[in-house]
């Protein structure tokens, strides 16, 4: 009697909440292989979804993850198709054919071209984030069957997308950074099996960027900076006026010209002392509040 999809997804459970990523996706790549014996679309699915919550660090565990999600969605497609295919095996298990790669379907489902045909539909629409995430998609298929030249052409495609959006840009170049690995992980595999030197298709030197500079001004923005100038040097020069203003007003009511002279303010600024020349009696130095009020003299001459 077959298992149910329950009993069958215990131990894969089981790691996951243990917070062991790796031994998760052992397991779950047995479960796998028992749910697809079983023609279970729906433990598939399920699987699909575990695997999508699992968080790896290590970059062998990430292309672990992502083997695995290829591998389980075609598994659901040709399930959901009535066709039946052996999945046993892991597409890095396989032993390479023969055949180009270009021309290698996997598990005898679909071409490149039918893994590209969505994306391509999206991208005539001109919905760049659907063409995006259709993409990435194809890509994970691409991995999955070890296709070098489909990621290339992946890659080309991501490049001549008409980003507009920062959001858009962003995943487009996350999509190709990540395509861009894939390709070298798939080489340097190929080159260890066959034993023949491997060098890094992507690794051109770079262009180096220059600091962006500000362009030149116009005469609208020279302009403008010196109107800024001038009303700030207006506004520093009325606010001293008005603050010297009280002090002034008082001056000039109580100290009017002819009378008296030398007005000087007190340090505390509450009181002011003036001379009184007028050849009198009155002559002298005196002290007023800075209100007029209570004036009296200190010495007189």
């Amino acid at each position: 009697m077959s298992r149910s999809s329950t009993e069958i997804l215990g131990p894969s459970r089981t790691e996951i909440t243990r917070g062991r990523p790796r031994a998760a996706l052992k397991e779950l790549e047995r479960a796998r292989t028992a749910l697809a014996a079983n023609a279970d679309i729906d433990g598939l699915k399920e699987l699909l979804e575990l695997a999508r919550g699992i968080r790896t660090l290590a970059p062998a565990d990430t292309k672990a993850r992502e083997r695995l999600l290829a591998a389980t969605e075609e598994g659901i497609e040709s399930l959901a198709a009535g066709k039946v295919v052996e999945l046993t095996e892991t597409p890095s298990e396989r032993t390479p054919s023969a055949e180009p790669l270009a021309s290698f379907t996997p598990y005898g489902l679909v071409s490149t071209e039918q893994i590209f045909a969505p994306a391509r539909a999206e991208i005539e629409r001109q919905n760049v984030g659907r063409s995006l995430r259709l993409l990435e998609k194809a890509r994970r298929k691409l991995l999955a069957r070890s296709d070098v030249d489909g990621l290339g052409e992946l890659i080309d495609l991501a490049q001549r997308l008409p980003i507009a959006k920062p959001r858009h840009a962003a995943r487009q170049k996350r999509l190709v950074d990540a395509a861009q690995q894939n390709v070298r992980y798939l080489g340097r595999g190929r080159a260890i099996r066959t034993g023949e030197a491997w060098s890094d298709p992507f690794g051109a030197a770079k262009p180096k960027t220059r600091l962006p500079t500000l362009p030149p001004m116009t005469r609208r923005e020279k302009l403008i900076a010196v109107a800024i100038v001038v009303v700030l040097a207006a506004a520093i020069t009325a606010l001293t006026l008005l603050h010297r203003m009280p002090q002034r007003a008082v001056h000039a009511i109580k100290c009017p010209t002819g009378e008296q002279g030398g007005p000087t303010w007190s340090t505390d600024g509450k009181q002011i002392a003036f001379s009184v020349i007028n050849s009198g009696s009155d002559d002298g130095l005196y002290v007023i509040d800075r209100d007029g009020s209570h004036r009296w003299r200190l010495v007189a001459f």
